[in-house]
């Protein structure tokens, strides 16, 4: 097939990981968008070797090859032998982009150790995609404000249950707004709870409570937990909004327009576990050993994301 008449693509090499951009280029270097979207860029991930038995948590620090502001409309993300894959942006106290580490630093580590990493998208295999809302209610898209050069961090974790080495491979895309293109900000609002401490061959439910951000409308929601969990969902008050009972494949939901979702005035998220791994649960990054309890929000308008650990919002 003649790929020269579909959508092309600039290619960039940055420390083994591809980063294209949409745009006029020889035709000996096309590749395909795996949806063809324009304008936007697509972030191939580097290849993780993980040996039979073995947990891997990894880091990955890049910056958006973008020159100027933009607009996300969409993420997707197509994984293969990972477990999930969470892409985060830092920010200062006042909303601007920081960079946390050098682009093309692999660190053995969660993203979101500090809380100046803030959440943008998670997808889990084989693939996810979350689009923003073409209406805010008032004819404006809804959209995440991307900096020129934004710095991002790209979390992979997997686990490897078989006898044999697994090769992951994941590629991220975005596709952005028109340049110039007027939209309405959507951040995420992620509830984190760390107070968790369930005995062996016990059965416990956690929660947390966060006031919503002032003034704000959310469009979607979703959990993150680990495999010892039974139900994760996110409350209104007495009213429930979301269960999931998949922790490998979390649900979710999607609110307007025009009737988006207004919490009166905040959100609760119960995580409930049976814990039969012969050792006492508590919070931490170890995807076998470990246990998380976190509620996620895509709120409108935004200046940027924000957490809510533990009940309080830094």
């Amino acid at each position: 097939m003649d790929i020269r008449n579909r959508w092309r693509v600039r290619i960039a090499a940055v420390a083994g990981c591809l980063i294209a951009l949409s745009g006029p280029l020889p035709a000996q270097a096309d590749v395909l968008f795996l949806d063809g979207f324009e304008p936007g860029f697509h972030v191939e991930m580097p290849e993780l070797t993980i040996a039979p038995g073995e947990m891997r948590l990894a880091c990955y620090y890049l910056r958006a090859p973008t020159t100027t502001a933009a607009g996300i409309r969409r993420w997707k993300a197509s994984l293969q032998g990972l477990r999930s894959l969470i892409v985060g942006a830092s920010y200062d106290g006042n909303g601007n982009p920081v960079e946390l580490q050098p682009p093309g630093t692999l660190l053995a580590a969660s993203c979101f150790s500090s809380l100046t990493a803030y959440w943008l998208f998670s997808a889990y295999p084989p693939s996810t995609q979350l689009v923003m809302p073409a209406d805010d209610g008032a004819g404006q898209p809804l959209a995440i404000d991307l900096a020129p050069g934004q710095p991002i961090m790209v979390q992979l974790s997997t686990v490897n249950l078989t006898g044999k080495p697994v090769v992951t491979s994941a590629l991220l895309e975005a596709e952005l707004l028109p340049a110039g293109a007027a939209f309405t900000r959507t951040a995420s609002f992620v509830s984190l709870n760390t107070a968790i401490f369930i005995p062996d061959g016990m059965t416990s439910t956690v929660s947390s409570t966060c006031l919503a951000p002032a003034g704000s409308r959310f469009w979607w929601l979703s959990t993150r937990t680990r495999r010892h969990a039974q139900m994760a969902e996110i409350r209104d008050g007495a009213t429930t909004l979301l269960q999931s009972s998949d922790w490998a494949h979390p649900s979710e939901a999607q609110f307007g327009p025009p009737a988006f979702l207004v919490f009166s005035p905040s959100m609760t998220t119960r995580c409930t576990y049976l814990n039969a791994s012969g050792h006492p649960l508590v919070y931490g990054d170890d995807e076998e050993n470990d246990e998380t309890c976190i509620g996620i929000g895509n709120f409108f308008p935004a200046t940027r994301p924000r957490w809510c650990v533990n009940g309080s919002v830094p």
